[in-house]
């Protein structure tokens, strides 16, 4: 029987790196702030640092962005990246490393989130906000 974990960290960089000598990750770049200096259809290089921990066995999980004006609707999240972690001992935290490409689109505030669990048991475990801007402009 699967447990819900905890999400005890959330980060948004650049780039994660893991070393596969020592297993350790790099997290390269954070962010909670993007100037877009491209179209903002073009997909964005983003690393995304998870640790998850108190979970059990084999656990569905997903990681969204929502912009802030579909924050409480029903439309689907901008992006949507679903994986699975198993959790050998509920005391040993889960780390996952994720390097994605992520077309934002348009600006304003966006949130990442951490699902966990599927159907009725599905709960959110962690947001973080972005702010996506163009850069300003120099006088």
């Amino acid at each position: 029987m699967s447990q819900i974990p905890y999400c005890t960290a959330l980060l948004v960089c650049d780039f994660v790196h893991r070393d596969p000598a020592t297993r350790k990750y790099s997290i390269l770049g954070t962010f909670d702030r993007l100037y877009c200096h491209q179209n903002l259809e073009e997909p964005t290089p983003t690393g995304v640092f998870l640790s998850l921990a108190n979970g059990h066995g084999k656990v569905h999980c997903d990681l969204s962005l929502v912009h802030s004006e579909n924050y409480k609707s029903s439309e689907k999240p901008l992006f949507n990246f679903e994986f699975e972690v198993a959790f050998e001992n509920p005391l040993q935290p889960v780390e996952v490393g994720l390097n994605l490409k992520v077309a934002y689109q348009q600006t304003g505030v966006f949130y990442w989130q951490v699902w966990a669990g599927e159907g009725e048991n599905r709960q959110l475990l962690l947001e973080k906000p972005l702010h996506v801007s163009t850069p300003p402009e120099n006088p």
